[in-house]
């Protein structure tokens, strides 16, 4: 995720409107899939957040978005909600129209209000138009975190169907404002400071001091006496003995009465200024038994908390100058993102990055301090209050976030005899076959002039274009022999690119020599050039339908026809490739094995894998192309690609029932290979040969 270009918001509305249209059969399964077969019911909004900011905005977290892409998170949520809404209750018959709800990024500055006609707008700089239901667009409002902004929302007659009944994900701590005991803590010590300051309250806890010392200085007297008349117990006669107990009688029933008078003034006094069981009576005897002593241990606590609470209103002034500054970075994020990613260098993004982590979790400290003086000091409501302890989010298959595992390491002496094995015996047969090796920036290529067009290489041939073969993730081009054969009987030029960062058992390479998608493009076409070519039939197998990709996005010029092999750049959004090539196993012992435990396979797969930018659609080929499958396939989910290019138009069949028209029968055709898996079909004759024919078929005009 950390080569991918940062998307702008166009391009992810597109993706998404894409995604949903192509999961609308089931997007259950499609949100549960990534969340590991968890029930929906499980799911809350706080996940699907984390999930939607993680796979859509180049793996950053919610706290790194900008303003504008918090909007655009919230509003994808909202059309998936939707979309499992349909899914599960259906539409309502007839369909009626409800408002759509047009949401427009990239606000400078937005204002909620109304028209006098009930319509209400938005006015932004980028528009993103999204159509959600009123109770979408609520909680969209509530969750939205930069209060300092308001909301302002055009409303109008859409033609959206609405659903019988909606569905939300449920809400979760998370959503709790991170302010919420700091604020409950002061307003309580703000109300509490507010009654001891009362004049007539101050009265009455004065006359109560003044009858508390009265009776303790009876007691001490009391006390006194007795401890006199003990000393001179042993000279008392029977009478004095009994004029003594009758003194203490006497001083005893007085010290009752006078508290007991003194019980009875303080009520009297206390129920002439407050209502007996009226609120604030409540209020205060609550404090008086339960708060006031703990009151001001909590706050000793607090200040003695790292030696960094200087005075009571610590929390308060801490969190407004924490969400002040919060404000102004995410102010200076916004001005970086508006700029050319080429401007604002790597390490700033960074920098600044950390620092927002930093600043939040300074204000979920500041509340956990709160939260604990608070349920020091009135433990009573401790089961009744919300609980605000941070946690993870529930666990999706986030594998660029997640630990490489699964990494194996060798003995030198196994990867000397691997490299003479595959690389020295590649070089010589490909020598012997015609091949020259060539090097362009960091990618090795063989060159096969093919047959030669009037003994001149042109700068442009269409009559004669060029094929260009790009391998999978394994032991490289050596894999690939007897295809290769194929394609040299086509009698075309033939280009073969290494990628060595998918071919197991270079140590040596680091991760920074895996290429980013526009330099990956660039480069096929300055190969193409230097070999005298500016289009040419791209055929990828596996890894290598990524390279494909990149050339119908970023170079469709370049490109003449597209064959996709085994391809893992359809239905890439779903599930599916990425558990079972990152979080399952392969078979202890075998090649496949080998190759998947590479560390540099690992970290390509896991740390430089841009999905967005690799994932295709029907829409995006901008020429005729083939795709072939294979039926046994444990990485491609060969039904739901199926199931995707059938509902664009494709035409499927099976090997061998083939022919050469089933090429060109629509813009894309496609071949399922039956009773092999991924990759298996190459070397059996017939199947390369089919390759080789729909190549044929799509270039023989060329």
């Amino acid at each position: 995720m950390a080569s991918a270009p940062i998307a702008e918001l166009h391009e992810r509305k597109e993706l998404v409107e894409r995604i949903l249209d192509a999961v609308k059969h089931d997007p259950v399964s499609f949100i549960t899939g990534w969340f590991f077969d968890v029930p929906i019911e499980s799911i809350s909004r706080y996940d699907m957040l984390d999930f939607l900011s993680w796979c859509l905005f180049e793996g950053r977290s919610q706290e790194h978005l900008t303003e504008a892409e918090v909007w655009q998170v919230y509003s994808f949520l909202a059309e998936i909600e939707y979309a499992i809404s349909v899914h599960l209750y259906g539409l309502l018959e007839p369909s009626p129209s409800i408002p759509s709800i047009n949401l427009d990024f990239e606000c400078a500055k937005v204002t909620r209000g109304c028209r006098p006609d009930g319509i209400t707008t938005i006015e932004c700089d980028d528009t993103l138009d999204t159509s959600l239901s009123d109770s979408s667009l609520n909680n969209i409002v509530d969750d939205f975190p930069f209060q300092s902004k308001a909301l302002h929302i055009i409303t109008g007659d859409g033609n959206r169907p609405q659903p019988r009944k909606e569905f939300h994900f449920h809400m979760d701590d998370h959503h709790i404002t991170t302010t919420f005991f700091t604020s409950l803590y002061e307003t309580t010590k703000s109300m509490y400071g507010s009654m001891l300051e009362n004049e007539r309250l101050q009265d009455l806890r004065n006359f109560l001091q003044v009858k508390a010392q009265q009776l303790q200085s009876a007691e001490e007297m009391a006390v006194e006496t007795a401890h006199y008349m003990y000393e001179n117990l042993t000279n008392m006669t029977d009478e004095r003995m009994r004029l003594l107990r009758s003194f203490i009688e006497g001083k005893k029933q007085k010290i009752y009465e006078s508290v007991v008078a003194n019980q009875l003034m303080a009520e009297s006094t206390y129920y002439s200024l407050i209502e007996k069981d009226s609120g604030i009576d409540k209020f205060v005897s609550t404090f008086i038994h339960a708060t006031t002593t703990q009151l001001s241990e909590a706050w000793r606590y607090v200040r003695g908390m790292k030696n960094r609470i200087q005075t009571e209103d610590f929390l308060a002034n801490r969190t407004r100058e924490l969400r002040k500054l919060l404000q102004n970075y995410r102010m200076l994020l916004s001005g970086m993102r508006s700029m050319s990613t080429n401007t604002v260098p790597a390490k700033h993004m960074a920098e600044l990055c950390r620092k927002i982590t930093k600043t939040n979790e300074s204000l979920w400290e500041a509340e956990s301090i709160a939260r604990d003086a608070f349920i020091k000091a009135s433990g009573f409501a401790m089961n009744l209050l919300p609980n605000v302890t941070r946690k993870d989010p529930l666990p999706y298959a986030k594998y660029s976030f997640d630990s490489i595992f699964d990494v194996s390491t060798y003995p030198l002496g196994f990867h000397l005899l691997y490299l003479t094995v595959t690389e020295g015996c590649l070089r010589i047969i490909l020598n012997q076959k015609g091949f020259q090796r060539c090097r362009i920036g960091q990618i090795s290529y063989y060159y096969h002039p093919g047959r030669p067009l009037n003994n001149l290489r042109q700068s442009k041939s269409d009559e004669n274009v060029p094929v260009v073969f790009i391998h999978g993730i394994g032991i490289g081009l050596i894999y690939y022999l007897t295809l290769i054969d194929q394609l040299l009987n086509l009698g075309r030029p033939v280009i073969l690119p290494e990628i060595p960062y998918v071919t197991a058992f270079r140590a040596w390479l680091s991760p920074s020599c895996v290429l980013p998608p526009l330099v990956v493009s660039s480069t096929l076409t300055a190969m193409l050039y230097e070999c005298g070519f500016f289009k040419a039939a791209f055929v990828g197998h596996s890894y290598g339908t990524t390279w494909v990709s990149y050339m119908c996005k970023f170079a469709p010029k370049n490109v003449a026809s597209a064959v996709f092999l085994d391809p893992i750049c359809f239905c890439l959004y779903l599930p599916f490739l990425t558990k079972k090539f990152v979080y399952q196993r392969a078979d202890p012992g075998s090649m496949s094995c080998f190759v998947r435990t590479d560390v540099n396979v690992c970290w390509t797969i896991q740390r430089a894998f841009p999905w967005n930018c690799i994932a295709l659609f029907c829409e995006q080929i901008p020429v005729r192309a083939a795709v072939f499958l294979s039926e046994k396939d444990e990485i491609v989910p060969t039904l739901d690609v199926q199931r995707y290019l059938s509902s664009k138009g494709a035409i499927i069949k099976t090997f061998p029932e083939i022919e050469q028209d089933h090429f060109l029968s629509a813009n894309v055709s496609v071949t399922v290979f039956q009773g092999v898996g991924h990759g298996d079909w190459v070397g059996v004759a017939a199947m390369d040969k089919a390759v080789t024919d729909a190549i044929f078929a799509l270039n023989k005009l060329q």
